[in-house]
């Protein structure tokens, strides 16, 4: 059997809106001959992504101790990814971290940057997921980092994201900035002997993230112009970018009001199989 926890999410708005990182990958875990007696019940659960503020990913298990997989933490949280519970396999990949320096200030200059990408899908040979690319540099409007490509079988990593120039009036901190990419899933059929590893996603100043590669044939993370999810099963997902604005407008005395989003990671996943000849990693495809 094989569990793939949930990827963590990101949750962006107020202050600390460019301060997330991307979202970590949940783990995958893979056991073999598990005893199991007929009219039992056994408890199956399905980690899901990290989402709607709900930022880390929820862990997969088959009857607690049999076989489990942790889900990534969301980018609020650390974005670290998850950890094998039971069984064997691979980690998930840590999301990229945010670049930010912004502050509430009367300026009318200035730059303001976006998060990092999420992190790639464990793999099955012990292979971690990529890491997720992270936000360009301060005082620069260049593109962020590539995330990194996964091991054996494992999800590749997130772009992250850029800065950009604020255009808007003077008191208003509303500005351009292209999010941090989803980090990429990974198959649930288990892995060839030559099994490749996703590739990291690229970025560049114009689009945001590329979405990191799916590892075994899992989902490609979602590309980050405005921060991605994560790849179906468990990848991590991106940051997108935030800010603030005063209420009434170009008037510090008042409010602010801050906006932002939220960055679903990819849901987790429970395989069982059964039959002559059929076991993970290598002999786990359907028949």
């Amino acid at each position: 059997m094989c569990c793939i926890g949930g990827g963590g999410g990101t949750n962006s708005g107020g202050l600390t809106a460019a301060s997330a990182k991307g979202g970590g990958r949940g783990a995958l875990a893979w056991a073999n001959s598990i005893s199991v007696t007929p009219g039992n019940g056994y408890t199956v659960i399905v980690g899901v992504g990290g989402q709607d503020g709900l930022s880390n990913g929820g862990a997969s298990t088959f009857d607690s101790t049999s076989c489990g997989a942790n889900g990534g933490q969301g980018g609020e949280n650390g974005g670290a990814g998850g950890t094998v519970a039971n069984g064997n396999g691979g980690s998930g990949g840590v999301g990229g971290t945010a670049n930010y320096g912004w502050t509430i200030s009367y300026d009318t200059s200035g730059l303001r940057y976006a998060g990092g990408g999420g992190g790639g899908a464990g793999g099955y040979g012990s292979a971690t997921g990529g890491n997720g690319g992270s936000c360009n540099s301060a005082g620069t409007t260049a593109a962020g980092s590539s995330g990194t490509s996964g091991g054996a079988g494992a999800g590749g990593g997130g772009g992250g994201g850029n800065g950009r120039i604020r255009t808007a009036p003077q008191y208003e901190e509303f500005f351009l900035a292209f999010g941090g990419a989803g980090g990429g899933g990974v198959g649930i059929a288990g892995i060839t002997v030559d099994g490749a590893g996703g590739a990291g996603g690229a970025n560049n100043s114009t689009t945001g993230g590329l979405g990191g590669g799916g590892g075994s044939n899992g989902d490609i993370g979602a590309s980050g112009e405005q921060g991605g999810s994560g790849g179906n099963y468990g990848g991590g997902g991106g940051s997108w970018f935030g800010g603030w604005v005063w209420t009434p407008s170009e008037d510090p005395s008042g409010a602010y009001d801050a906006f932002g989003s939220t960055s679903s990671g990819g849901h987790g996943g429970v395989r069982i199989i059964w039959g002559i000849g059929r076991t993970y990693p290598y002999t786990a495809g359907n028949v």
